[in-house]
């Protein structure tokens, strides 16, 4: 699956534009020690963003995209502590021409 954030693929044509298509994550940020906030908050942030990214491409899969352009994410901090990071990933399902 290509994923990019421009709104083409440089070198491929688009075939067929399939519509919105969107993941979305959240994990708690669990810190044990008040040195560990910066690597508990960028660990928690990776992991999100993983999350997000792979339920996004599944749902391009889904629809029968071999691309996703356009891609842009939100962030949140929410919870009563802001102690749970939210990400969201979305950007349009596309069916380019394959090499050949």
């Amino acid at each position: 699956m290509i994923t990019t954030t421009t709104p083409y693929i440089e070198g491929k044509k688009i075939i067929k534009y399939l519509g919105f298509v969107h993941g979305v994550a959240s994990v708690y940020v669990t810190v044990k020690y008040y040195e560990d906030v910066k690597d508990a908050y960028e660990r928690a942030l990776r992991e999100s963003e993983d999350t997000a990214l792979i339920r996004m491409v599944d749902n391009a899969k889904k629809l029968g995209a071999n691309a996703i352009i356009g891609i842009n994410s939100n962030y949140a901090m929410v919870g009563e502590k802001g102690d749970m990071i939210m990400v969201g990933i979305y950007g349009t399902a596309v069916v380019v021409e394959e090499d050949g």
